[in-house]
């Protein structure tokens, strides 16, 4: 199996569900981690065949069509692609006929406004004919604030307590009021960075008592991290500067050349301007990386900035380049 995946908590926790879920009936289960910066190589991965392919938590773009282009044509048709970004369904909209047709002959499971970890949780717990057609699937939560449960055919199923919070700090939902506790905390986990890990079967797939004592640990943590990063985000933003129109989007844009990221940082800053950029240069790609947010009532980040190929979220996305758009 070959699993290619977002490297942030979503897009991890939705790797290590379907390899939890899938390695009883494998013995080898490969990664790939993707965050829109780098080609995906896949030649030097060995498939057999009928192998498959789980593509994860990805917004769909022209490196991702390239990869399902190349699985194809070596005859792995077995591609399921899970996903919650606009960005996705606006790409295939744009495609032309022919490749619109490719995307088609894979499994697609899209669904706005739902993480795509709980995206994951839901199609792994379908019955085999309803994977066949996951987009006609009718969600029902047993709870729809909370999202901690999910009714399948008539029957409930526990959403496990990491992955609702989870959900609801990536689709920035926030209905939890410890969930920016648990997403500081589970931050400092450098042992999540592998699907495989030890810490990702208890928190996604044991009872609800190991991985509740699990996730209250992480929230604790998370109270002291929070406390740390207040004052490090005000001073960080003494160091922030205003940017009218970058690149020709017709935007005023708060920015901060830091590694930190998320909206949080700024503050309440983030509702005095259309939107908020965070960037820096990694070292290790060569790339600048750009991540741009907005509050409920500014722009929508990934239409406010397509000029600069933002892709995400309407209030959350990101770009990378070659060069500093600052310096332009």
């Amino acid at each position: 199996m070959l699993i290619i995946h977002h490297v942030d908590d979503d897009g991890l926790c939705s790797a290590s569900i379907v390899a939890t879920s899938i390695r009883q009936f494998t013995d080898t289960i490969k990664f790939i981690p993707y965050n829109y910066d780098v080609e995906i190589n896949i030649g030097d991965i060995e498939l057999r065949d009928n192998e498959e392919i789980y593509i994860v938590d990805l917004s769909l773009n022209e490196e991702l069509l390239r990869v399902i282009k190349e699985l194809k044509a070596t005859g792995h048709d077995r591609i399921v692609h899970i996903d919650h970004h606009k960005s996705t369904l606006d790409f295939i909209n744009n495609l032309t006929v022919d490749d619109r047709k490719i995307v088609s002959t894979i499994t697609t499971f899209y669904k706005i406004g739902i993480s795509a970890s709980l995206l994951t949780f839901i199609y792994l717990n379908m019955n085999e004919d309803e994977r066949k057609h996951p987009n006609d699937f009718n969600i029902e939560f047993g709870d729809e604030e909370k999202r901690s449960s999910l009714i399948i055919n008539g029957t409930t199923y526990a959403v496990p307590y990491a992955i609702s919070l989870i959900d609801d700090y990536d689709v920035f939902r926030h209905n939890y009021k410890e969930t920016i506790h648990w997403h500081y905390g589970f931050q400092v986990e450098v042992r999540k960075e592998d699907p495989m890990s030890s810490i990702w079967g208890p928190l996604v797939f044991d009872s609800p008592t190991i991985s509740g004592k699990m996730v209250k640990k992480y929230i604790d943590e998370g109270i002291t991290v929070e406390k740390y990063l207040k004052a490090f985000n005000q001073a960080q933003l003494k160091k922030a500067f205003v940017v009218e129109n970058i690149c020709g989007t017709d935007c005023t844009t708060l920015c901060l050349n830091t590694t930190s990221t998320g909206s949080l940082i700024f503050g309440d800053d983030i509702n005095k301007f259309d939107a908020c950029c965070t960037y820096c240069f990694n070292g290790d790609t060569g790339m600048w990386e750009y991540h741009f947010y907005s509050s409920d009532n500014g722009v929508n980040v990934t239409e406010a900035y397509a000029k600069l190929g933002v892709r995400g979220h309407a209030h959350a996305g990101g770009c990378t380049k070659t060069f500093n758009i600052f310096d332009l």
